[in-house]
C-alpha cells in the first residue's frame, strides 16, 4: 500500500458516511483511490473535500487545514491512551477540564513522537509512540469547548510500514495548488480584523444582519479547471466523477460562519451590511498567458499606458472564465497544469473593508431667495451660482448618517434665478455607504428643523424622512407624467387690454412645440410636444421687490421661520405702466401669468417664443413683439410623495399654493 494509499484510507475514515456523497457507497473503493491522488497532488485537506464533492460547513470549518485542535479534559487518561496505542476518540474529551492550570500545555505529534512539553520544574522530555491512527472527527464542534480545556495540536502524521519508507505527513506543509492557499488561511484572525473595523467605525444598523462579499485571484477559475481535468484524468471508466466544489464557495462559509461567531450578527444574503476581503496571489497573476497561445480559447490581450503604467485589457475574470471552459484535458497536459502545479508562496490580503448599502432620505424643499441653484452649478471650472438647494440642505444629514458621499435627486429642477414656493418641490438624497443605518422619525424631524434654523432665510425643507429604494421610483416615473404651476410676472414690449388678457385666458390648454431652448445648447435639440394645461393672465401692479416678498410671506406664514424677513433679489425694474385709451379700455405693459403646464415644459421660452423656437407662444397669443420675463416662481409641483410627516411638537411648514395678489 502507497503512503498516498495510507493516507486516503485514514482521511475517509474521519468523514461521516451521511455527509459523503451517496455514490461513494457504491464504490468506496474508487473513491479511496481519487482521495489519494487528490493528497498525492498535495491538495489541502479542504480541496480534498471539496473535489469529493462534500460542501458541508461544518465539516470544512473544523476539518484540519494544516493542524487538527482538540480540547482535551484529562491528561493522564490522554498519556495513558496514547502510550497503550490507542487514539482518544473526541466524544471521550467533551468534558471541561478540572484544573485550568494544569502543567501539561501542548501535545505536538510529529515524525518521531509526540512530544510532551511540561512546566519549567520538570526534568527531561517523555517520548510517547505515536497513535497509528487518526482521532476520528465524529464531532467537528468539539473545538469549539471551553477554553479551560487542555488544547491538544494533532499534525496528521502517517506511518508507512513499507520497504523502510519515512513517515510521510499529511498535509504538507505547502501552499495548496488547488486553492492557492486561500482554504489555509486563519480566517479567524481575517474576521477579527474586519470585525475591529465594524467596532472602531461604529456602526449602527438596521437589520444585525450582514453578508460577505469577495474579490479573489482570477487564476482561481484556471486552478479549478486543472483540478477538475486532473480528477477525470485519474478515475477508471466506471467512476462516476463528483461535482467539484468552487474554492469561493468554502470560503466564503468558513469566513460568514467565523464573522458571525465573534460579532453576533446573522448571516442574510439580502442584508444592505457588507464585509469586503479583496485576498490576492501575486505568484499567479500572469497564469492566464498560457491560452493566449492556445487557439481554442479564443483568449486575446494587449497591454495598454495608463497613468504611467501598463495595464493588461481582456484579462477580466470573466474572460478567464470564459476561455478556460474552452480547455480541455490535451491543453491543459501541454501547458504542465496537470495536476495543478506547486505554488511557493501564500496569498496576500489586500484588503479588508465595510460598507452599507445606501439609505434613502426624502423631503420637499422651498427656494426663498433668487440666484440659488438646485445642485452645485459650474462650467468650465467657473462657479455660476454661489449657493445650491443640494449644498444648503445636505450638511446636517450627512453628518446625522455619517455617509461617505450622497447623490441628489429632485422632481425636475427650477432655474437658479426662480423662487420654488407651494408645498415645495419633492427630493430625495442617496446616502452612500451611511455608518448609522437607522433614524427614527423624531431625529428626522429634528435634522429638519436644524436645516430650517441654519438656512431658512434661503430654503426651508419638510416632511423629512427615511424611505426604501423603492419609494423613490415614485419620483423617477413621475418624470412624464407630473404637472407643475407657475406665476410670471411679464413686461410686454406694447401695451395690451384686459379684453386680450381675457381673450387667451380663455383658450383653455394650449398644445406647444418646443425646440431645445437657445439657453441651454449642450442638450439634444428634439421637437418636444407639450401642453399648457391651464392660463390665466391678470394686471399685475406690483413691481418685482414687493411681489417676491408678498409671495415669500405668503408661503411662510405659518412657519416656524416666519418671524424673519426675506426679500427676492431686487432688480432695476420700471415701474408698471398704464396707457389709457378711453376709459374703458386700459392697457398695460406688465402682467402676471399663472399657469399649469405638463412636465418638462419651458415656461421662460413659451412667453418669449426662443426666436420661433416654442411655437405658439406667449406673445404671439398677445400679438405683442417681444414678452420679457421679470421673475419666475413655481407654485406647486404636483406630486404627492414622499408622504406627509405628523409628528407631535413638530410644526411643519403650512403654505399656499398661490401667492398674495
Amino acid at each position: 500500500m502507497t503512503a498516498s494509499a495510507t493516507i486516503a484510507k485514514r482521511f475517509l475514515a474521519q468523514i461521516s458516511p451521511s455527509l459523503l456523497p451517496p455514490v461513494h457507497n457504491a464504490n468506496p473503493a474508487a473513491w479511496e483511490r481519487l482521495t489519494g491522488h487528490l493528497v498525492s497532488a498535495n491538495f489541502c485537506p479542504r480541496c480534498v473535500l471539496r473535489f469529493l464533492g462534500i460542501r458541508d460547513r461544518v465539516l470544512h470549518r473544523h476539518f484540519p487545514s494544516q493542524l487538527g485542535v482538540i480540547k482535551v479534559a484529562n491528561k493522564d487518561e490522554l498519556l495513558e491512551r496514547m502510550e497503550a496505542g490507542g487514539a482518544p476518540s473526541l466524544d471521550s474529551l467533551k468534558t471541561e477540564a478540572d484544573d485550568a492550570h494544569a502543567d501539561m500545555t501542548e501535545f505536538v505529534e510529529n515524525g518521531k513522537g509526540v512530544k510532551r512539553e511540561r512546566d519549567a520544574e520538570d526534568e527531561g522530555e517523555k517520548r510517547i509512540k505515536p497513535s497509528p491512527t487518526l482521532p476520528p472527527i465524529s464531532d467537528p464542534t468539539t473545538s469549539t469547548q471551553s477554553d479551560a480545556s487542555y488544547t491538544v495540536k494533532v499534525e496528521l502524521t502517517i506511518e508507512v510500514p513499507f520497504n523502510d519508507t519515512p513517515q510521510t505527513a499529511y498535509p504538507p506543509d505547502c501552499t495548496c495548488p488547488a486553492c492557492l492557499g486561500l482554504l489555509q488561511m486563519d480566517h479567524k484572525s481575517l474576521s477579527q480584523r474586519a470585525d475591529g473595523m465594524y467596532t472602531s467605525e461604529n456602526y449602527v444598523l438596521g437589520e444585525q444582519t450582514f453578508v460577505v462579499s469577495m474579490r479573489l485571484p482570477a487564476q482561481l477559475a484556471i486552478r479549478q479547471r486543472a483540478g477538475v481535468l486532473f480528477v477525470e484524468s485519474v478515475q477508471r471508466s466506471d467512476d462516476i466523477a463528483p461535482e467539484a466544489i468552487e474554492t469561493k464557495e468554502i470560503l466564503r462559509n468558513l469566513l460568514t460562519d467565523t464573522f458571525s461567531e465573534i460579532t453576533g450578527l446573522t448571516f442574510s444574503s439580502h442584508s444592505p451590511f457588507s464585509v469586503n476581503f479583496h485576498i490576492d496571489h501575486p505568484e499567479t497573476t500572469t497564469e492566464y498567458e498560457f491560452m493566449t497561445q492556445i487557439p481554442e480559447a479564443d483568449f486575446k490581450i494587449k497591454k495598454a499606458r495608463q497613468k504611467g503604467q501598463i495595464i493588461i485589457i481582456g484579462a477580466g475574470p470573466d474572460k478567464i472564465t470564459k476561455a478556460v471552459g474552452k480547455l480541455e484535458l490535451p491543453h491543459f497536459k501541454a501547458a504542465h497544469m496537470i495536476p495543478p502545479p506547486a505554488v511557493h508562496t501564500e496569498p496576500k490580503v489586500v484588503e479588508v473593508t465595510l460598507s452599507h448599502g445606501p439609505v434613502y432620505v426624502a423631503g420637499r424643499y422651498n427656494k426663498y431667495k433668487r440666484g440659488i441653484s438646485n445642485s452645485p452649478w459650474e462650467i468650465g471650472g467657473t462657479r455660476l451660482a454661489e449657493d445650491s438647494v443640494e449644498e444648503l440642505i445636505c450638511p446636517k444629514i450627512d453628518a446625522a448618517f455619517r455617509c461617505q458621499e450622497h447623490r441628489f435627486s429632485s422632481a425636475g429642477r427650477e432655474d437658479a434665478d426662480v423662487l420654488m414656493l407651494g408645498h415645495g418641490r419633492p427630493f430625495y438624497f442617496e446616502l452612500v455607504n451611511p455608518k448609522v443605518a437607522v433614524l427614527d422619525q423624531e431625529r428626522m424631524s429634528t435634522i429638519e428643523k436644524q436645516i430650517n434654523a441654519h438656512v431658512g432665510e434661503k430654503v426651508g425643507v419638510r416632511d423629512l424622512q427615511v424611505v426604501t429604494k423603492e419609494g423613490t421610483r415614485v419620483l423617477k416615473d413621475s418624470a412624464a407624467t407630473k404637472s407643475k404651476s407657475y406665476s410670471c410676472l411679464i413686461r410686454l414690449s406694447e401695451p395690451v387690454t384686459q379684453e386680450k388678457l381675457d381673450e387667451v385666458s380663455a383658450l383653455g390648454q394650449i398644445k406647444v412645440a418646443q425646440q431645445n431652448p437657445s439657453r441651454v445648447p449642450r442638450r439634444a435639440d428634439l421637437l418636444r410636444h407639450k401642453l399648457i394645461e391651464s392660463l390665466h393672465l391678470r394686471f399685475d401692479p406690483l413691481d418685482r421687490e414687493s411681489s417676491d416678498n408678498a409671495s415669500i410671506r405668503a408661503t411662510k406664514s405659518s412657519d416656524p421661520l416666519s418671524s424673519i424677513t426675506l426679500v427676492g433679489t431686487h432688480q432695476d425694474i420700471p415701474p408698471p405702466s398704464t396707457d389709457h385709451v378711453d376709459e374703458k379700455a386700459p392697457t398695460f405693459t406688465q402682467i402676471r401669468a399663472d399657469m399649469r403646464t405638463s412636465a418638462g415644459t419651458y415656461v421662460k421660452e413659451f412667453v418669449h417664443g426662443d426666436g420661433g423656437r416654442t411655437n405658439p407662444c406667449l406673445a404671439g397669443l398677445l400679438g405683442v413683439e417681444r414678452a420679457e420675463v421679470l421673475a419666475l416662481d413655481v407654485l406647486e409641483v404636483h406630486l404627492d410623495w414622499p408622504g406627509k410627516v405628523d409628528v407631535e411638537g413638530v410644526n411643519p411648514i403650512d403654505v399656499m399654493s398661490t401667492p398674495a395678489p
